[in-house]
């Protein structure tokens, strides 16, 4: 589930976010999976992202995403 950072004008938090690599994302585009290794964490700064559990027989198109919204990441909420 989403966490949502507050407050956004914090200082230090804002350091580290100047620091981080920054990633554009397509419609549709993966992230991540459930079960990949946890060493990355997103921070949204501007749209939002569908947090999506897969379908059990990897239902979707090849490379898109099938399954069921479960929760909607919007800026200056962590996902990871």
């Amino acid at each position: 589930m989403p966490l949502k950072v507050v407050p956004r004008r914090d200082r230090k938090l804002y350091r580290v976010v100047k620091r981080g690599e920054r990633r554009s994302c397509r419609r549709g585009e993966v992230l991540y999976r459930a079960g990949d290794p946890a060493g990355q964490l997103y921070l949204v700064t501007t749209g939002h992202l569908r947090l999506v559990q897969e379908e059990d027989d990897g239902g979707g198109e090849a490379g898109g995403v099938g399954g069921r919204a479960v929760a909607i990441a919007c800026a200056w909420e962590m996902v990871g």
